[in-house]
């Protein structure tokens, strides 16, 4: 699961992965967080994309931006994906649980 880049978004990083197929059995119980990149809009979506990019964006993890209603991600699943952000690369703001 190469690491691909970085980039800020309302202070917080979008972190992007390349993924083969081998990663999904790693990724298969923490759901990321993705945005289409020929979407228009900034509609949340999940998405596994196989041998494509995942974009993480971290913003729509923080307690301000996320939205249990709206997101296809359940609170544990959030709160999971929050530690892996804060362990694997040090993101602030998403210290505690939603």
């Amino acid at each position: 699961m190469p690491f691909v880049l970085s980039r800020e978004r309302e202070g917080f990083p979008i972190i992007a992965y390349q993924l083969d197929l081998d990663d999904r059995p790693i990724l298969s119980s923490v759901l990321v967080v993705g945005v289409s990149a020929s979407s228009p809009t900034n509609k949340t979506k999940i998405s596994f994309q196989g041998d494509k990019y995942v974009f993480l964006r971290t913003e729509l993890l923080t307690e301000k931006n996320y939205d249990p209603e709206k997101s296809q991600l359940s609170i544990y699943e959030a709160n999971r994906l929050r530690k892996y952000l804060r362990t694997q690369f040090k993101v602030e703001g998403l210290e505690g649980e939603l």
